[in-house]
């Protein structure tokens, strides 16, 4: 087992002694698989974010957690027990580039791959003032979060399954190649892009994203996650959903999607900070929402399918209740005015039907915001659910109660060429109120 000086656990500072067992489960499961190797490790700390990544979690199809630094020998051997800490898009990467004339524009799938599971591309407001005049004016900024997606959780499952070391591991995230399609202006038939590293990879990928906003030039320092970093003394950093400020502005910290950014300044009490703060399992209910709110979310927030459904576990997520009596203050705020956000399916799919009723409007919300687009569903008093196992024998065991059978609630969704690639239901509201 660890040492107690070996752990660091910030957590406590969020919840007091009411931990959530998710919280609670994740460290155990993670102590137990460092504790394999207690000789090679060196540190781990817990951040104020630490939890169930539900993304993670919906891929793997078991646990997976985010918010914690481990701090490993070179020589440590990586395995498959790892991913429960080792996760994430690799080298995931922010970057924020001043706007001077930008404009926003909604991005497909060709941009925002829906494996790309934290992707942000927006437009960014920060309240500056004049250090002379003590004017305060409105600075904009266009803002994009990028990975490499399923490309770098494929190469960090190589990682684990080949038992590299970390010294290894570290010199290939530096160097394994990487081949895509990134145009998005190509022909299905166009041949892939190589790339000689994924920080290429991301950097172009950044480029043109930040490209249809109207950035140009460079972005400040971009701010990296989910990647090891080398420390002095012969010790590999990983940074999951965590990072190390780079510079002595401080780091960039993702609220929620429709708060925005916040900087945290650089104190001497700590080296890491958390790279978002969005809670798991925690959605807003817009039919709770006054009609303003209602219409800013959706006419502020844009993803993949927005014509389709109003659901995306990504966008709407809360922040974790007490982020801010345990955090630095922050010294900079980048509020969201319009952006893109990223829909994986994957995630979608795993939603309890309660979660799924929160984010839908009602037929009344829709009635009230004739200038929005809301899908047909919503309009209908219908509610959009992913056509699972768990769904089914559900609603074959209510059947008695409800005329469950009708072809009507059954909605297919098609590829480019036309061929069938998920099925969904879409219930009368009052028959999801009754789903578990």
């Amino acid at each position: 087992m660890l040492s107690k000086e070996q752990v660091v656990d910030r957590t406590t500072s969020v919840y007091g002694s009411s931990v959530p067992e998710s919280v609670s489960d994740g460290k155990q499961a993670i102590l137990g698989v460092l504790g394999r190797q207690q000789s090679a490790v060196k540190s781990i700390e817990f951040l104020e974010n630490f939890n169930i990544s539900p993304v993670e979690t919906a891929i793997a199809g078991e646990p997976r957690y985010l918010g914690v630094v481990v701090s490993l020998s070179p020589e440590y051997a990586l395995s498959p027990a790892d991913k429960v800490w080792l996760n994430g898009p690799y080298s995931e990467t922010l970057s924020v580039f001043t706007l001077s004339d930008g404009k926003f524009q909604a991005l497909d799938d060709r941009m925002m791959s829906p494996d790309d599971s934290n992707a942000v591309c927006g437009i960014y407001e920060r309240s500056v003032q004049d250090h002379l005049t003590g004017e305060s004016s409105v600075q904009r900024y266009c803002v994009v979060n990028a990975s490499a997606g399923d490309l770098s959780r494929d190469i960090v499952d190589g990682w684990t399954k080949q038992g590299l070391t970390v010294r290894d591991a570290y010199e290939r995230a530096a160097t394994e190649e990487l081949s895509a399609e990134v145009d998005a202006e190509a022909s299905a038939n166009a041949a892939p892009v190589g790339f000689d590293n994924m920080k290429k990879f991301i950097t172009h990928i950044t480029s043109q994203m930040a490209g249809t906003m109207g950035a140009c030039g460079d972005a400040s320092p971009m701010q990296v996650t989910n990647t090891f970093v080398r420390a002095a003394q012969g010790v590999v950093h990983y940074l999951n959903a965590a990072v190390a400020p780079s510079t002595a502005r401080g780091a960039l910290c993702h609220v929620s999607p429709l708060h925005g950014y916040v900087r945290f300044p650089v104190v001497s009490t700590r080296q890491f900070y958390p790279s978002s703060l969005l809670a798991p399992n925690k959605y807003l209910d817009v039919t709770k929402m006054s009609d303003a709110q209602r219409a800013s979310v959706f006419s502020r927030a844009s993803w993949n399918g927005n014509a389709h459904t109003t659901v995306n576990p990504f966008a709407l997520r809360q922040p974790i209740e007490g982020w801010q009596k345990a955090l630095p203050h922050p010294t900079q705020v980048y509020r969201m005015h319009k952006a893109n956000f990223a829909l994986d399916p994957r995630e979608a799919a795993q939603l309890p039907p309660a979660a799924v009723l929160a984010m839908t409007p009602t037929r009344e919300h829709v009635d009230m915001a004739a200038d929005l687009r809301f899908p047909a569903h919503a309009r209908e008093n219908r509610v959009l659910l992913q056509d699972t196992d768990h769904l089914v024998a559900q609603l074959v065991s209510m059947r008695g109660v409800f005329d469950i059978i009708n072809p009507d609630y059954l909605e297919s969704s098609k590829d480019a060429d036309g061929h069938v690639v998920a099925t969904h239901l879409v219930l009368p509201r009052h028959i999801v109120e009754q789903l578990r």
